[in-house]
């Protein structure tokens, strides 16, 4: 049996079912060390044999080694280079077993990036020896980084696709069937999300303008409180994952303002249930999941005029356009699968 450890910050339904495959397709063991659940994001996990969570709150740096001694994982992932005890472990055990710390950060070619790029090999490459990326814009940074090609891991976040596609599909084979003209958004409700932004332009669009649309956002943050419902907006609350496909797939499109998102695993998600995308230009996953004109648009980030110019096009469009876009959103979405995560991973043990 193949023992995986994987230090983490706060645990994501997408990884967990990530990691649920992973023993459901290969004979590992999985032991996760996090941090408590979000409370803007309070995802219930189901229970698996071979998966055990720990909370990382349990344990002191020097108790996390021997806990890791214990267990003699043949692998271990670790899911950025933050918290010092988990920095502590690779640096024990590099040498012995393959070490991946995961990178979600795009390359941006910033002074405190190009000095980080100097600095790695006494930092970074202290405590790892792979280096696992989420997509384009993230393989250049480690790159940078000083990893080679052969320590270099591809498509580090992955969605459970499969119910969504399959939700889709059913959606985008009833052509006779009235398009739903809903806008979705979905995620935290907080500042750099760019909900703002969302909210003053679908209020700012006059009835013709709108053409039947809606805006709905969905999940929980600060501004649930501070932002009120209108004709044009509408709010609802965190939603668990398993219903989540159903509800993805019943909008119209989906869009993520965000004026900084290193990737975004519901972008992948939204795809794959058929949605059009109109996504900020600083969303990692752009790169793999949207093409312009193709599967939806992509606006300057905080640019609210373009942002309107986007929306507009979206909305002008017929619902044949509207069902070709959502297709093609589908073929893409496909990209990434669990196959492909777990190949990644196992990979270094070759």
């Amino acid at each position: 049996m193949i023992k995986v450890l994987v230090l983490y910050t706060s645990l994501a339904a997408y990884f967990y079912k990530c990691i649920e495959e992973l023993t459901k397709q290969k004979n590992v063991k999985v032991k996760i060390v996090a941090f408590p659940k979000d409370k803007n994001a309070p995802y219930n996990f189901p229970e698996n044999k071979n998966i055990e969570i720990l909370s990382r709150t349990q344990f002191n740096n020097s108790q996390l080694i021997e806990m890791v001694e214990e267990f003699e994982p043949d692998i271990i992932c670790v899911s950025g280079w933050t918290d010092k005890g988990y920095k502590a472990v690779g640096k024990q055990f590099k040498t012995k077993i393959p070490v991946i710390v995961g990178l979600d950060n795009q390359w941006y070619g910033s002074a405190k990036q190009r000095i980080g790029s100097l600095l790695s090999p006494l930092y970074i490459h202290t405590f790892c020896n792979y280096v696992w990326v989420a997509g384009p814009p993230q393989y250049e940074f480690a790159r940078r980084l000083g990893f080679t090609k052969s320590q270099i891991l591809d498509n580090l976040y992955c969605a459970n696709t499969v119910p969504f596609l399959q939700e889709g599909k059913q959606k985008l084979q009833h052509k006779t069937t009235a398009y739903p003209k809903t806008l979705m958004y979905l995620g935290r409700l907080i500042e750099h999300k760019g909900i703002r932004d969302l909210y003053e332009v679908m209020n700012s669009l006059s009835d013709q303008e709108l053409n039947g649309w809606t805006a709905h956002l969905v999940g929980r943050g600060p501004l649930s409180s501070q932002l009120e419902s209108t004709k044009a907006i509408k709010f609802h609350d965190f939603v668990q994952p398993e219903e989540l496909p159903k509800l993805v797939a019943s909008h119209g499109a989906f869009c993520l303002p965000s004026h900084f998102e290193h990737w975004g695993v519901v972008v992948q998600e939204a795809a794959a249930a058929g949605l059009p995308l109109v996504l900020s230009d600083e969303i990692g996953a752009s790169a793999t999941f949207l093409i312009p004109g193709h599967n939806g648009y992509i606006f300057k980030t905080g640019n609210k005029e373009d942002l309107k110019k986007q929306l507009l096009q979206l909305f002008s469009m017929s619902n044949d356009q509207l069902i070709d876009m959502g297709r093609n959103s589908q073929i893409l979405a496909n990209r990434i699968d669990h196959n492909i995560w777990i190949g990644q991973l196992l990979s270094t043990l070759n």
